[in-house]
């Protein structure tokens, strides 16, 4: 991690030194904080800044976990720097930094399969900030803060030192979209989802404290519900410090099997939900329609396998006399349907379920003869055959729309 921090970064043509006198931090009129060398930060001004939302966030991280009667618990503080990933024309600064403040649970692998399937260790709720005005071009990115759930999986290790893979899925408001600054093409709305991905070395230290470094990449957009939705992807590296609480309570465990009636292992599927793909610059849509018929597969109460077919109705089809997109738009129709078939794995941890499926067109009239596509979908199970869900559609790395719905296996 040291090293990663004295090194240099190369994005987009673009040589950046975190050694450098030349950084926005120097003129901070908060005291200098150093941590190696010339490299200044100052996470300080961050935590000043914004005390009063970190407090309460803390407050509602504290009380959720808490109603989980949960025996331990850990309180965790990090800090990240990043740099954009992708081609940035005329950028004079690509940058990102922030910190995150979270509450951590410790998971019981005898409670559940899943968390002992997966070997998941720790689910956490976190209140994420993170600064983008280092990001500029002729605009800046604005800031963002919210709240992310993280899930780290341990890959190896011990008492003394661990290693994770760290997936994260979360909320976050944006303070600067295209209507706020209209020469941003970046965000087209406020609020976005946040998705992380980290490898995350963890070390314990003295007895109930750790610290921790991590790399990963974090991507920021809206699923383009208003466009333009070009959103932000990061490389980030971080580093952090862990107190850990030890809390007996009495009651049952949240997430025991007991309390949980299994799933079917051979199922058909049925879903049905709708969405809005937005226009540029707009706060209107296209109304669209997902719908999904096939047949899953549970080999246990965790893993399964799904198989079925794709459609989509467009209210409104691709006439370029009546609306044009400014980029290219590759989930555009000449018909008001598309078919395809798609093959996917679905891991579920307790009532929450996260599928991914890759499929081919049998039918889509596109004007970019697109003939691939993916779908992923986050699913809560009210019932062991029924529940709720929202997909995300999308070709390539184009998001197309997101359906929010309903899903029944039988």
């Amino acid at each position: 991690m040291f090293l990663l921090l004295y090194s240099r970064l190369y994005t987009n043509g673009i040589e950046l030194n975190l050694k450098s006198q030349n950084l926005p931090w120097k003129t901070s009129k908060f005291p200098k904080f150093y941590i190696f060398g010339n490299f200044k930060i100052y996470p300080l001004s961050l935590f000043f800044k914004f005390r009063t939302s970190i407090f309460i966030a803390l407050f509602f991280c504290g009380s959720v976990l808490k109603s989980q009667q949960q025996k331990t618990i850990s309180a965790e503080a990090k800090y990240f720097y990043g740099t954009g990933i992708g081609s940035i024309k005329g950028v004079q600064s690509n940058y990102t930094q922030g910190f995150t403040l979270g509450i951590e649970k410790k998971l019981n692998p005898e409670s559940a399969e899943w968390i002992n399937f997966l070997n998941a260790e720790h689910l956490s709720l976190n209140f994420i900030y993170t600064d983008m005005e280092g990001i500029q071009r002729d605009f800046t990115y604005g800031k963002s803060f919210g709240l992310i759930s993280q899930i780290d999986f341990k890959l190896l290790g011990n008492d003394k030192f661990k290693l994770h893979l760290v997936p994260g899925i979360g909320v976050v408001y944006n303070t600067k979209t295209v209507f706020t600054n209209p020469e941003t093409f970046i965000f087209g709305s406020h609020i976005n989802s946040t998705f992380s991905a980290e490898i995350s070395v963890e070390c314990r230290i003295y007895k109930d404290w750790s610290v921790s470094s991590s790399v990963g990449l974090m991507h920021y957009s809206n699923g383009s519900v208003r466009i333009p939705n070009a959103g932000l992807n990061t490389f980030s590296v971080s580093f952090g410090i862990k107190k850990d609480f030890k809390i007996e309570t009495s009651g049952k465990d949240s997430l025991a099997v007991s309390e949980i009636k299994l799933v079917k292992k051979n199922a058909f599927e049925f879903s049905a939900g709708a969405g809005v793909r937005g226009k540029y610059k707009e706060k209107s849509g296209f109304f669209k329609m997902g719908f999904y018929a096939g047949y899953s597969r549970y080999f246990n109460q965790t893993i399964g396998l799904r198989i079925g077919l794709d459609g989509v109705y467009y209210k409104d089809v691709y006439n370029p006399a009546v609306y044009e997109d400014t980029v290219p738009y590759w989930g555009k129709s000449w018909d008001h349907f598309r078919l395809g078939a798609s093959f996917g794995p679905e891991i579920k941890m307790r009532n929450i379920a996260i599928n991914a499926g890759f499929g081919r067109y049998l039918y889509f009239k596109s004007p970019y003869n697109q003939k691939f596509y993916w779908n992923s979908s986050i699913r809560y199970f009210i019932t062991p055959n029924f529940g709720i869900q929202g997909t995300l559609n999308a070709h390539k790395f184009q998001a197309d729309f997101v359906n929010w719905g309903l899903f029944c296996r039988i």
